[in-house]
Parts: C-alpha cells; structure tokens; sequence
C-alpha cells in the first residue's frame, strides 16, 4: 500500500464476528519486519558468494568430534566418497592416526582458545593430497571450526622451487670449482712454462762448461806433464824462473789443478740433473696418458720445491727420506701428476713449519721435520705412494673436510682451499685411483694415492 507517497507493508487479518454479518480488519506495519528480511536475504547471499569463492572446506566440530555442520565449495562426490559428514564423527570417516591428531589439536584450541594450524596428507580418492588446517575455537562455544585447504599445488611448486634451488646451488659451486681448477691449471701451466724457460737458459752455457771440462782436464795434464818433462831435463833453472816456481808453489798446484777440474765436473753434473728434473716437471702441457717413470716425476717436483726444503725463510730445513720400491711404468698424465705431487708436498712443507712455529721453546724449534715419501707396488695392477710428513696434523673434524672444495684450515691469502679438493679430482677423476688421508693432531699428516698401473680407455682427462 502506499501512503503518503510511500510503500507501506502491512499485515491484513480478516476476524469474522460471532452471531454477527461483520467482519474486523486487523492491519499491522510490517515494514520493518519486511526490511529485515531483506538484509538478512542479501547479508545470506553475500556470505554464501563469500564462501564460495573460498577454497576451503569448512566442519563445525564439537568437543566430542561430531561434525554438527559443514560447508564444502567442492562437490560432496569427491570428498569422503561422496559421504555427507553432517552429524558423524571424525574417527567414521579419517585414518586412526589422522583422527587422534585432529582430536589433539581440537582440545588444545578449545583449552588455549587459540586457533592451531597445522599440515596433514591424506588419501582421497586414491590420490595424495596435502592439506593445511586451522582449528579456530568458536567464542562461547565447546566447538571448534576445521577450515581445510588443499595445499598440494603449492607444496609441489615449493617442492619444484627447492629442487631448483638446489641444482642452481650445485650449479653455482660447480662453477666456482671450475673456475678455480681453471686458475689453478693456469697457475701450474705458467709455472711450467718459468721452469721450462729457466731450465733452457741454463741448460746451454751449464752444456757448454760440462762439455769443456774433460778437455780443459786433458790440456792441464799435457802441460803439468810437459813441465815434468823440463825439470827432469833442466834441473837447474834460471834464478827468475826458479823463484817463480817457488812463489806459484808448482807442485801444490799441479797437484790440485785436476782436483779442482774435477770438483768442478761433479758441480756441473748436479746442475744438468737438477735442468733435467726441471724439464720433467715442465711438461705440464702434455696430453694423453704415456707410460711414465713415477720416481722422476716425483724428483722433478721434489726439485722445484728444493729452497723450501733446504729452509726459506729462516724456517730450518726439512729432512728428506725416499723409500723407493721397484716400480714398473705407470700409465698417467704426467702434468696431472705432477701437480699432485706438488699439492701433497707443499701441504706437507705448511705442515712442518707450522708446527716449528707454534713450538715454545728454541730448543723444540730445532727438532728436524722430515718428510718421507714411500712407493709401492700393491699388486700387478695397482702401486701406492706415500708422503708422510711429522708436522702439525688434523683432527678428525678437519679430516672429513679436507678434500672439499674451498675449505682450508691455512690463514686468509695463504690458501684457497682448492688444492687437495683439486689432487683428488685429478686421481678419483682422471686416473682412477684414490686419495685418502690418516693424521693425528700434533703427530704429523699421511697422504695415500692408490694408482693403476693401467688407465681404461674411458678414461678422462
């Protein structure tokens, strides 16, 4: 009805009249009422599109764990078989397990009036599926609302992200190794090519002196011989040359000229070894695997690092023992070997002098470091060496690192932590063989390579 220019809702009742032709019209505003419902049918509608667009299950759940009502976006067929959970209790429909859980987690929201959250899997419709749960205690209430969401989407992408994250991780430490391996091969191939140019430039006058000496001796004792000749002759001198021989002392000195001739030999003779053993540690840059002589090679880089054995620094000078077995020829990669051989023994030559530092007293400083190196044949197919020094050792912790990259126990610029992570590529890697390591702390390090005699044909360089 409108009145005034106003829609009026109202109520009409129609009360007949006992023993009366009369009737009363009872009339009421219902406006109010009208309105309410009306908010209250929008307010329902929009908390219906509301829960809708949420992608989560909902259970009112009392104390006992009876499901008293539920909203479910997703049909009830591809939930809990298509059972409506309405009125039965959890323990009817989840895995014992689950159950108690969810039945734990119930009390403690209600006791601490705290919503719980948490993550669950379960099983629907034989597939896996990962779920997010938030218990929230309802104010007033001995209930609880269950609102659960399907989190296997996300798990996955999380799952796929840190699978990612992982192999860029792997990816950037293999990177770094490269990299270093690479300034490393630099480093030994630039100091192969100093040694080989050293080892050239004096090679050819040390060639030439070597090779005059023997002529020099054999003049020297034509003319000594010659002399002889004329005093057995002419006895008796002119006074000027008689007092010249007096004054040169003729005899002393045809008696130790060919001594001296020959001290000289024997110099020029350790020079050409030491340019050979030079020249055997220069060939860094050959390829492919050749038979070769593990003794000379060792010697070659025991010849490079020779002023640190002989005490650099004021450091004293370390005591050098070689137990040599008879080896056959080794099939390997010589450079590679070499720059073994230098990483072991330089990692020794630390050992030994850190030690000497760190003694006390200056008559502890003065005990002798000694680094031994000892080969081996293990068996027709295998041979071992072994370089053993008496330095400052390595507990067990530092064991296990010792052969990953980077790592170094040695000051900062003093090490990059490649070297051994590098001599164990080279002989896992490149040579089939092993590496391994037995120390005590303050006793001394020993550092083991098994060899093959032979390479496979797969193997890489």
């Amino acid at each position: 009805m409108t009145i005034a220019g106003q829609i009026q809702h109202e109520e009409v009742r129609v009360v007949p009249l006992d023993n009366r032709e009369e009737v009363v019209f009872m009339i009421r505003d219902i406006g109010d009422h009208k309105r309410a419902e009306t908010a209250l049918a929008e307010s329902e509608a929009q908390n219906r599109a509301i829960l809708q667009a949420i992608p989560d299950i909902i259970f009112r759940v009392n104390r006992e764990g009876v499901c008293l009502s539920y909203f479910n976006p997703i049909p009830s067929s591809d939930i809990l078989g298509g059972k409506n959970p309405t009125s039965q209790n959890m323990a009817d429909y989840l895995p014992p397990e689950l159950y108690q859980r969810n039945i734990r987690k119930l009390a403690i929201a209600l006791e601490t009036k705290q919503a719980q959250i948490y993550e669950q899997e379960v099983t629907i419709a034989g597939c896996i599926q990962q779920e997010e749960v938030r218990v929230v205690p309802i104010e007033d209430k001995e209930e609880v609302l269950f609102i659960v969401r399907d989190i296997s989407d996300r798990k996955q992408a999380e799952e796929e992200l840190k699978q990612r994250s992982t192999e860029l991780e792997t990816t950037l430490k293999e990177l770094q190794r490269t990299q270093m391996q690479l300034i490393q091969a630099e480093k030994m191939s630039s100091l192969g090519q100093l040694v080989a140019g050293i080892a050239h430039e004096i090679n050819n006058p040390v060639s030439f002196i070597h090779g005059n000496i023997q002529p020099a001796h054999d003049y020297a004792s034509t003319l000594i011989e010659l002399i002889h000749l004329y005093q057995a002759h002419y006895p008796s001198p002119p006074p000027i040359i008689a007092d010249f021989i007096e004054n040169i002392d003729l005899d002393y000195l045809a008696n130790d000229f060919p001594k001296l001739l020959e001290s000289m030999k024997v110099g020029t003779t350790r020079i050409t070894d030491i340019v050979k053993s030079l020249r055997t540690f220069s060939r860094l840059d050959e390829t492919g695997l050749k038979a070769i002589d593990l003794h000379e090679n060792i010697d070659s880089t025991l010849a490079v690092l020779q002023n640190r054995l002989n005490g650099l620094g004021g450091n004293p000078e370390i005591l050098l023992t070689k137990n040599y077995d008879d080896l056959p020829f080794v099939e390997a990669y010589g450079g590679l070997l070499n720059q073994v051989f230098m990483n072991l023994l330089v990692n020794a030559i630390d050992a030994i002098e850190q030690q000497q530092n760190s003694l006390e007293s200056a008559l502890d400083r003065i005990s002798i470091g000694i680094i031994t190196i000892t080969t081996s044949r293990i068996s027709p197919r295998q041979v071992a060496i072994s370089i053993q020094d008496n330095g400052c050792g390595m507990d067990t912790q530092v064991q296990e690192k010792i052969f990953n990259p980077f790592f170094t126990t040695k000051p900062i610029g003093q090490g990059t932590g490649m070297g051994l992570a590098i001599s164990y590529q080279i002989m896992t890697e490149n040579h089939q063989g092993n590496i391994s390591v037995n120390s005590t702390p303050g006793k001394g390090t020993e550092f083991i390579i098994m060899l093959p005699v032979k390479q496979s044909s797969s193997c890489p360089i």
